[in-house]
């Protein structure tokens, strides 16, 4: 971070904002909006060589270093995040073994594991396409070979360079040591007064006489090499000054030009942009062989910066230590102390900068970077959690020093996210208008406002925020928070509509339009970051608008940017979007289009969507094929089924079965679904289907297992309609019974339902029921107690006349005449009492009843009675089988009274008048007999008068 100075413009307006500083309390820190995304990690391998590649979607990481420690080398990308997290391995024998991606809470880190600890990378940026490379190879460490006389080719350079200033001020203190023939014989002074001058000559001092001087050809070698360097000719004055070490390395000229060398080579490299281990392998050796020559300390420091921008942090925090404990106190001590922090803090070892940069506050009370340090100190609390330490240094820290600075405005864009984690967003938005009011970057600024619109829109303070917002685009339309904030103001509009604001003053308005905004968006952005953004809002507002488009849309996202984390949203998505889009085709049954999207769905590889399978499944029922409804049902058993689709599943199974003519699986699964899902809404379709899987069996005389299914479907009912559907399919099944002669099982289950449910409502119609099977079997006796039980129940006029006929046959046939006559005459009574005109089946009722009370004064043997009854009832009976049984009667007794006219007459009647093929042959073999009687009467009457005799 560079602590630079801000604009004294703003001066006042920062101290404005002190008074508020020292009101605030603590809050941890809210990471910055990620604006870049690792996608994919490439290895590209030979056998001396390792790149590797990491893939970014939208923009580079803001920063990014790097720590080797060992054979593990570490790579930061701060403000990123990775969508990737696999673990890569490499080719066997490579100089990679293995790579690992990970998101911590800063950013992305990458693990590489090397073979050895002796490797030396470049990593370099490409912006178009976003990507970092990194390239790996053995280190050769060919400078041991510099102080040996060249027995190879020079060292090659690049042919251009752009020229680079030497620190002056250090090549005159350097040249000035070395100049000096007599070792200075000054006191040492304390150390914190020491300064870097005197601590050059404090260090010559220590050291034993300078090298003897070469020769006069080496010398002049030597001036010509050291006039290119003072023309900033590095290129020449390295290979001159390597020709001197090959001469006279052991001389006064060797030594210099040992360093010389050095520091050529580093600002070779150092204008080319491309750092290697060699010049720090330089630095070591000649740092090693010379340790206390007067250029030792200019030496330390470029080894450290260095090792620095190679982000071989540890080795950097080891010679900034050198240089501490060999100039204790002086201004490199001070520097040295302060750079370790910085290390220490930039490789995310929070607690040692902490210590770090106390122990500066501690030792440079008035130091040189106090400022910085007390900023920095805030720093590593922040990221610790230490929050209100961290305020209160932060805070400190500008009471101070209040001129405003660039580390001013970092520090509140710290402490602002620091009140918004805590949920003070009333403070963090004040802390971002004053950092707003003191920034002259517009980049920044356009980030701050962003900044404060989310506040705004995350307390529900919709109107200011989309203010904010559309001031971003009318103040920077071209910047990135512009695209940020379309998107923005486009889904606060699907989020919660309606909200009245100064609108916009030019173009589409993004709240009103968010479609219109999102296709601008497409149309007019390349950058990946925004595409990606909108292609995600743009998907999620047709979702609930027009699902079959916000399919094309999400589908494109994914295709695209397969690797990203609008990617991952966007899947659920798109399987809400296909599930809606089907669900729409189902409820117009166009079910042959729901498949189609189906196998759309299958083929984006979305994964297992339960309630969709159900779906489809239903749709091949639909269309009524069975195969493919089965493999679809199977399919989706073998997925892991939410208990809110169970009820679904279980019932397409049941119709399954009933589409395929099993009906007794139809029967099994009815049953369960009955007693597992009291409170369904497929139960009367479920009882409908059972009925009909009964009435199925019934057919083919499985009587004894619809007995127990029926007593089982008597439990699983509930409600009273349903009671009412279980107890007609019970009634059906006994008179089933009834009608295939099987009256005892009849009786049993009759029985059984009576003393299983003996307060059921409908237990009067059993025993009326009962009573009809006790009638069937011929059980008169049981069959009128159950009639008489029956009386009890609250039935129609017509269902207790019928019950009183029923008892009287039964007293009839038992030869109760008295009881029997009675029983007719309470039906017949009954039965009056209904409204004219009767209908068809109480009318016959009625005529039966009158009947039987005819056929009753027959058998008591009242024939005077009888023959008035049966004739009024012949009168007033139209044709049908009573008045057939009528006039059969009338002719009986007629026949009994000798009255052969009116025998033949009735019989001339019922052979007009009857239906039924039984009587006409009957009426016609009685009239022939009768025929035969009359033509044979006067001898059989003489007959009968000779027998009397």
């Amino acid at each position: 971070m560079v602590r630079g100075k801000h604009t004294k413009g703003k001066f006042c307006v920062f101290l404005a904002g002190l008074l508020l500083l020292f009101l605030m309390g603590n809050q941890p820190r809210v990471g910055a909006l990620n604006f870049a995304t690792l996608t994919r990690v490439r290895i590209t391998q030979s056998q001396k060589f390792v790149r590797l590649k990491f893939l970014f979607k939208g923009h580079l990481p803001p920063r990014s270093g790097a720590i080797h420690n060992g054979k593990t080398l570490v790579v930061l990308f701060p403000g990123a995040k990775a969508v990737t997290t696999k673990k890569l391995v490499p080719g066997k024998g490579s100089l990679v073994k293995e790579v690992r991606v990970r998101n911590v809470s800063t950013g992305v880190e990458v693990k590489i594991f090397l073979d050895t600890s002796q490797i030396e990378y470049v990593k370099f940026q490409i912006p178009h396409p976003p990507q970092v490379m990194l390239n790996l190879r053995r280190s050769k460490r060919l400078i041991k070979k510099v102080f040996e006389p060249p027995r190879e080719k020079p060292i090659p350079v690049a042919k251009k360079m752009p020229p680079v200033k030497p620190a002056k001020k250090e090549e005159k203190k350097i040249e000035k040591a070395t100049t000096e023939t007599k070792p200075s014989k000054k006191k040492e002074q304390p150390p914190q007064k020491v300064s870097p001058t005197k601590a050059v000559q404090l260090q010559a001092s220590t050291v034993s006489p300078l090298p003897p001087a070469s020769d006069q050809e080496t010398q002049a070698l030597f001036a010509s090499a050291k006039s290119a360097w003072d023309e900033k000719k590095y290129e020449k004055a390295a290979a001159l000054f390597q020709k001197v070490l090959g001469k006279s390395p052991r001389t006064r000229e060797g030594e210099m030009s040992a360093f010389y060398w050095a520091r050529a080579r580093y600002f070779l490299e150092k204008s080319r942009h491309k750092r290697t281990l060699e010049v720090a392998d330089a630095y070591e050796d000649i740092l090693k062989k010379y340790p206390t020559a007067p250029w030792a300390l200019q030496a330390l420091w470029d080894l450290a910066e260095q090792y620095t921008t190679l982000t071989f942090y540890n080795q950097a925090i080891n010679v900034y230590q050198r240089i501490i404990k060999e100039f204790p106190g002086t201004q490199d001590a001070e520097k040295a102390l302060f750079m370790i922090g910085r290390l220490q803090l930039t490789k995310r070892a929070f607690k040692a900068a902490e210590n770090t940069f106390r122990k500066y506050l501690e030792q440079f009370p008035k130091g040189k970077y106090v400022r910085d340090a007390s900023y920095f100190l805030g720093d590593a609390l922040y990221y610790q959690g230490e929050t209100r330490e961290a305020i209160e240094l932060y805070q400190s820290a500008m009471k101070h020093w209040p001129q405003a600075t660039s580390t001013d405005l970092q520090t509140l864009e710290n402490m602002a996210a620091l009140f918004e984690k805590k949920g003070d967003r009333d403070r963090a938005l004040d802390l971002l208008f004053l950092a707003l009011n003191l920034t002259s970057s517009k980049e920044n600024a356009s980030e701050l406002m962003y900044r404060i619109a989310e506040l705004y829109r995350k307390e529900g303070r919709f109107k200011e925020a989309l203010k904010v917002y559309s001031n971003i685009l009318a103040q920077y339309p071209k910047s990135h928070m512009a695209a940020q904030s379309i998107i923005a103001m486009a889904a606060l509009s699907e989020s919660h509509p309606g909200i009245k604001y100064e609108g916009f003053q030019f173009g589409i308005d993004p709240y009103e339009f968010p479609l219109q905004a999102y296709a601008s968006l497409l149309k007019n952005q390349k950058d990946p970051f925004v595409i990606k953004k909108a292609l995600l809002g743009e998907g999620r507002l047709l979702l609930k608008q027009d699902p079959e488009k916000a399919i094309g849309v999400l589908t494109r996202l994914i295709r695209e940017y397969p690797d990203t984390v609008e990617a991952q949203k966007a899947s659920p998505l798109l399987g809400k979007a296909f599930y809606a889009t089907i669900a729409k085709y189902f409820k117009k049954k166009k079910y042959r289009t729901c498949i189609r999207f189906y196998h759309q769905f299958r083929k984006a590889g979305l994964g297992d969507n339960p309630k969709l399978t159900m779906l489809i499944a239903t749709c091949y029922l639909k269309l009524k094929n069975t195969a493919l409804a089965e493999k679809t049902l199977n399919t989706l058993q073998k997925q892991q089924i939410p208990p809110a689709l169970r009820p679904s599943y279980d019932y397409s199974k049941i119709l399954l079965a009933r589409s395929k003519g099993d009906m007794n699986t139809v029967l099994k699964n009815a049953l369960d679904f009955l007693g597992r899902y009291p409170k369904s809404k497929k139960r009367p379709t479920v009882l409908a289907a059972l009925q009909q899987a009964i009435v199925t069996l019934e057919s083919k005389k499985t009587a004894p297992m619809i007995t127990s299914s029926i007593k089982r479907l008597l439990a699983v009912t509930h409600s009273a309609p349903e009671k009412k559907v279980a107890s007609r399919i019970f009634t059906a099944h006994i008179r089933y019974l009834n009608a295939q002669g099987n009256g005892k099982e009849s009786v049993s289950l009759i029985q059984w339902h009576l003393d299983k449910y003996p307060a059921s409502p409908n237990k009067y119609a059993l025993y009326r029921l009962l009573g009809d099977t006790y009638f069937q079997e011929g059980q008169l006796a049981l069959a009128e107690k159950a009639y008489l039980k029956s009386l009890k129940g609250k039935f129609s006029k017509a269902r207790q006349g019928y019950t009183l006929y029923r008892i009287g046959v039964c007293r009839m046939k038992l030869k109760k005449y008295r009881e029997a006559n009675a029983a007719f005459g309470l039906a017949e009574k009954l039965l009056d009492r209904i409204a004219k005109p009767l209908p068809p089946e109480v009318a016959w009722l009625s005529r039966q009843v009158r009947l039987e009370r005819a056929e009753l004064l027959f058998r008591e043997g009242r024939k005077k009675e009888a023959l008035t009854a049966f004739q009024d009832f012949a009168k007033t009976t139209p044709k049908g089988n009573q008045k057939d049984w009528a006039l059969y009667r009338l002719a009986e007794l007629y026949g009994q009274q000798r009255n052969l006219k009116g025998v033949s007459k009735t019989f001339d009647t019922l052979e007009a008048q009857s239906s039924d093929p039984f009587w006409k042959r009957n009426a016609e073999d009685i009239k022939t007999s009768l025929d035969w009687f009359a033509k044979h009467a006067k001898e059989f009457n003489d007959t009968q008068g000779e027998t009397n005799q």
